[in-house]
């Protein structure tokens, strides 16, 4: 990790220490390890000055230290930027994996952990440090619960559902039922009050392959439930199903602006 924006060297008889180096390993020859190379390649990395788009991620990664918010709760010694977190998390790891960090600090890898959808044990020694990791957490989920804010107003819907859903005719009114799997929808490229959902009758657009209609995306993220974590067709309305090529690819809806966070009952489409 190169750290263009490092601390300078004060007594002036040293070279200036600008990195940090991270290991990556697995336990032994034997064991299989994850590494999302589509995701690293093709990624939208824009927080990284050396990493050029299409072209294989490297083993030098340019990030700055952490933003002054990740720090308002306290600071810690050696505390990493969420987006180096965010990206050593995405390129070794699976949605619903459980991550550990034995060191966890401020917990930056349980914020990226969290805001990515995988499961997260800390441990530490200081509970000053383990007081900061609170905080953080119980902040973001106020701002996940009200709206996803880490500068700019982000609109948010929320819409309830129950199992009677997935069983509706194609053709009935709108549906309105007790909760049971709550959807929110946070997203950038809404601007507007987002319609209330038919059962696949609504139709959809596509500009310049992001998705324009409330009604496709509710269906994709519901399938998505339905599912176990992967992305299928939409089956309600066969003329008009999207390629898999568009958006129907998680990695390639990241690079959309989205991503998902699975939890029982609760899936957040997130602008991360």
């Amino acid at each position: 990790w190169f750290k263009p924006n490092a601390s300078p060297n004060l007594s002036c008889r040293y070279f200036t220490a600008s990195h940090e180096t991270l290991i990556w390993a697995r336990k032994d020859k034997e064991a299989k390890h994850i590494f999302n190379y589509d995701l690293m390649k093709n990624g939208n990395w824009p927080e990284d000055q050396l990493k050029k788009p299409g072209l294989q991620m490297r083993s030098v990664w340019a990030m700055g230290t952490p933003k002054t918010v990740e720090k308002k709760f306290g600071k810690h010694p050696t505390q990493k930027p969420e987006d180096l977190l965010k990206r050593i998390v995405l390129a070794s790891t699976n949605k619903g994996d459980l991550i550990l960090d034995p060191f966890t600090g401020s917990s930056t890898t349980g914020i990226a952990a969290y805001l990515l959808g995988r499961h997260f044990i800390g441990v530490d020694t200081e509970p000053k440090y383990l007081d900061v990791s609170i905080k953080r957490f119980e902040e973001l989920d106020r701002n996940l619960k009200n709206k996803f804010n880490f500068g700019a107003s982000i609109p948010a819907y929320v819409t309830e559902w129950t199992d009677k859903f997935f069983h509706q005719s194609a053709y009935d009114k709108p549906i309105n039922f007790p909760n049971k799997n709550i959807i929110s929808f946070l997203s950038r490229f809404r601007k507007k009050t987002p319609i209330q959902l038919y059962r696949g009758i609504n139709k959809y657009n596509v500009e310049n392959n992001l998705i324009t209609s409330w009604t496709y995306e509710k269906d994709v993220a519901i399938r998505y439930i339905e599912n176990g974590g992967k992305l299928v067709k939409n089956i309600f309305n066969p003329q008009s199903i999207l390629l898999d090529t568009t958006i129907l690819n998680i990695e390639q809806k990241r690079q959309l602006g989205y991503d998902y966070k699975m939890d029982d009952k609760e899936v957040l489409i997130l602008e991360i």
